[in-house]
């Protein structure tokens, strides 16, 4: 006897082979946001905050726009398949709403980046990372662990805050080969831009890497040769900080919270031995572990005044009762160009054709002029140019001479600084002044 046969909708009228509209709609969408995740049409909303969501393809032309929009939009990038290496759009947009985007998107496709606008005020962040391979008697989570607490160490001593392991979002995207996390500080007061958040890195890079006098040293003494030691071999068998002091620099882009490179599939996830959640008392939404990611996005326990530093910096002190860092220069004047036309001329003669000045620093006390350049890299100490990091030119005006330095962690460890070389006599004010008689002057 044959069991029965149940009759389904399809073999009693027959094959259908036309398509729900829906279906369709909806697969045609999925297909559009894994080519370009950019392209989203975000419904307006009657109540509450003002969407904004904007496709732009250069990082200026983002920054500009969001600069004129609500203090909540902050810019991202994200990085385009199919496209050259390294090229990326930009989306001005608030974080809630780039989110529910990401959520849209396949994990292995979310290659999205947080721009770190220049002027922002922002967390202290961290880029650690390691070659396994290359430093086999290494152990990456005791690594971070004893760095944070140096890290925590140092703040209390400049900054008189406490800090712990609980106030830290430890973001990992390790793998077999390489060790690789972030630190994103939380509850601590916010520097003025990440530059300043730099020149504080730098100087407890410093301390790690060479003898000091602090508490740091005697922390450091027993664990310089250990496992835990901050210090790793890189590729080219040089001993370095596994701590990336590149990443300080102006719109700097910063990878997201469960975000990958293209290619890639190592997302950014919450570490293991993370203990600022578990501090949480509760298990918080992926989405408000997101937002505190950010670098430039407050922490609700936010408080106090911007940390304003130095890269030049001396000892702390209390200023209006806020701990600070003396800079060793004076307040300067920044421009396009500096009050010696002349003297800028010539250092476009330096960097010409391809290089342009971005900006001058003019200290008044000492009529010493910074000029930061856009460009041009080349670097006296390597022979080259630099593949990501600027230089700058130092002019003192009165003795008539200047010489070259630049942002590259390496060359600013070992404080380089090129062969001082003369001005032409005739680029200098002091010339101009001996050519007017003196009948004239008085």
């Amino acid at each position: 006897m044959c069991a029965l046969k149940c009759s389904t909708k399809t073999s009693f009228y027959g094959e259908n082979h036309k398509r729900s509209p829906l279906v369709e709609k909806v697969e045609q969408q999925s297909r559009r946001l894994s080519r370009d995740p950019a392209r989203v049409n975000l419904r307006r909303s009657l109540l509450g905050r003002t969407r904004v969501w904007k496709l732009l393809y250069t990082q200026a032309e983002a920054l500009t726009i969001a600069h004129t929009l609500d203090n909540d939009v902050r810019v991202f990038s994200y990085e385009i398949p199919e496209s050259d290496a390294g090229k990326r759009a930009y989306i001005v947009t608030h974080p809630l709403d780039l989110w529910k985007v990401l959520q849209m998107r396949k994990p292995s496709n979310r290659c999205m980046y947080e721009v770190i606008a220049e002027d922002a005020p922002c967390k202290l962040y961290f880029d650690l990372e390691f070659e396994r391979n290359i430093n086999p008697a290494r152990d990456g989570v005791a690594m971070v662990e004893h760095f944070i607490d140096v890290v925590c160490r140092e703040w209390e001593d400049l900054f008189g805050d406490h800090c712990s392991r609980e106030d830290v979002l430890w973001l990992d995207s390790s793998t077999a080969k390489k060790f690789s996390c972030h630190l994103i500080f939380q509850r601590m007061r916010m520097f003025r831009n990440n530059r300043e958040a730099g020149a504080f890195v730098h100087l407890v890079c410093q301390k790690m890497k060479g003898p000091v006098t602090t508490a740091v040293k005697s922390a450091l003494a027993a664990s310089r040769a250990s496992r835990t030691s901050p210090l790793v071999l890189n590729k080219s068998g040089k001993e370095v900080l596994f701590c990336d002091e590149a990443v300080y620099t102006r719109n700097r882009n910063f990878r997201l919270f469960q975000c990958t490179k293209l290619n890639k599939n190592t997302p950014l996830v919450l570490s293991k031995s993370d203990c600022y959640v578990r501090s949480l008392g509760r298990c918080p939404e992926d989405k408000e572990i997101f937002l505190d990611s950010l670098i430039t996005w407050p922490h609700q326990q936010t408080g106090g005044h911007l940390l304003q530093l130095s890269a030049d910096c001396g000892a702390a002190k209390l200023n209006n009762g806020l701990p600070a860092f003396v800079a060793e220069r004076k307040e300067s004047v920044k421009s396009m160009s500096s009050p010696y036309p002349d003297i800028d001329e010539f250092i476009r003669g330096l960097i010409g054709p391809r290089g342009t000045i971005r900006q001058v620093s003019h200290f008044v006390d000492t009529d010493t002029l910074v000029y930061d350049v856009l460009g041009y890299r080349f670097c006296e100490n390597i022979g080259r140019e630099h593949r990501s990091n600027g230089i700058m030119y130092v002019v003192d005006v009165n003795v008539g001479s200047f010489y070259q330095k630049c942002y590259d962690p390496d060359c600013r460890a070992v404080s380089f600084r090129s062969v001082v070389r003369p001005i032409p006599p005739e680029c200098l004010p002091s010339f101009w002044l001996k050519q007017i008689p003196d009948e004239m002057l008085l």
